[in-house]
């Protein structure tokens, strides 16, 4: 999960200065902001992500059934 965390937040940075480029280049703001958010929404949906595997691993635990079925 944190290896898809850094890869989305650094791929996402680099898409928002090559897709809005003519906005940077109108407006006048300060450039960081826009990466410094698309990593806030990345850390946001990690937490959330690891949220849900403490809350999987939990209910295994609790379960005590390990045993993963597949049907054919």
């Amino acid at each position: 999960m944190l290896e898809i965390f850094s890869t989305d937040s650094l791929t996402k940075t680099s898409e928002t200065f090559t897709q809005n480029a003519e906005i940077y280049g109108k407006v006048y703001f300060s450039r960081a902001i826009v990466p410094i958010l698309v990593t806030i929404t990345n850390f946001i949906t990690f937490g959330i992500q690891l949220l849900l595997l403490f809350i999987a691993i939990g209910f295994y635990r609790i379960s005590g059934n390990f045993n993963v079925r597949f049907q054919n």
